[in-house]
């Protein structure tokens, strides 16, 4: 059995570029997830076993990235593709106007979760997705893509016996509960998909994975927001998903443990 380069614990195997232990390899990813810089007290000569590994993340962080330990070797060939723009094209309906749809989507955004859910308030129109990036993240994508994420849900839920017999404050809880995380594995899926290198919101646009292109999106709070979410998503669901080749029968399969229907 291998020995980890960092701490020399048995249980070692090959990880961002070269031989660690389970142990070391999440405290990496977790430093590097949290861009925090750190520090040791002790003249940075601390030495790091499987006993004293948790003493000093300063050093511990810093003979990981000695013995050759990177983010960037975790990337799957398919995944590292800097998203190019594609021709964007439109959504039209002969029913409803892109005005029209923004007065939905404002009313939409007033309402209760238990109107969305009886659907007593207006419904944003089942406009076809564009999982392509054609722009930067905005705030006006953004909203059309939150309503378009509560219609997909809850369009998926009511295919469901079970869900449609609930009353109606456990179906409230089972949005309030799931509907985010529905949401954000829908993206992440279509990003690993797509093999994006930022994450597809589901409007034509894209939140991008390398951190020195976010300053182009220019809502702060979007920017703010997306940041640390788009970090964790890529590192504990997109490139886990590209490890194992997910198909479309195990993404199913995960959304109905996600709804827990």
């Amino acid at each position: 059995m291998n020995e980890c380069l960092v701490c020399s614990d048995s249980n070692a195997q090959h990880h961002y570029g070269t031989v660690c232990c389970p142990s070391c390899k999440g405290f990496f990813r977790r430093v590097y997830l949290s861009a925090k810089n750190l520090e040791c007290y002790r003249g940075n000569c601390c030495q790091i076993t499987k006993a004293s590994r948790n003493a000093c993340r300063a050093c511990r962080y810093k003979k990981c990235v000695q013995v050759g330990m990177n983010t960037k070797c975790y990337l799957r060939p398919q995944l590292m593709i800097q998203f190019r723009f594609c021709e964007s094209t439109s959504v039209s309906s002969s029913d409803v106007t892109r005005a029209d749809e923004d007065a939905l989507i404002d009313r939409m955004m007033d309402s209760t979760v238990l109107q969305l859910i009886e659907k007593t308030c207006p419904q944003c129109p089942r406009f076809t997705r564009n999982w392509k990036p054609t722009e930067f993240l905005d705030e006006y994508n953004f909203r059309r893509s939150w309503a378009r994420d509560v219609v997909h849900f809850l369009d998926w839920a009511n295919h469901f016996p079970t869900f449609r017999k609930l009353t109606s404050e456990d179906k409230v809880k089972v949005f309030i509960g799931r509907f985010t995380q529905f949401s954000l594995f829908t993206k992440c899926y279509r990003t690993y998909r797509e093999s994006c290198s930022g994450l597809l919101i589901g409007c034509g646009n894209v939140f991008p994975y390398e951190r020195d292109a976010r300053i182009k999106v220019e809502n702060e709070c979007l920017r703010k927001l997306f940041s640390r979410l788009c970090d964790a998503l890529f590192a504990e669901v997109i490139f886990p998903m590209a490890h194992v080749c997910l198909s479309d029968a195990t993404m199913f399969a995960s959304a109905m443990q996600l709804t827990c229907l």
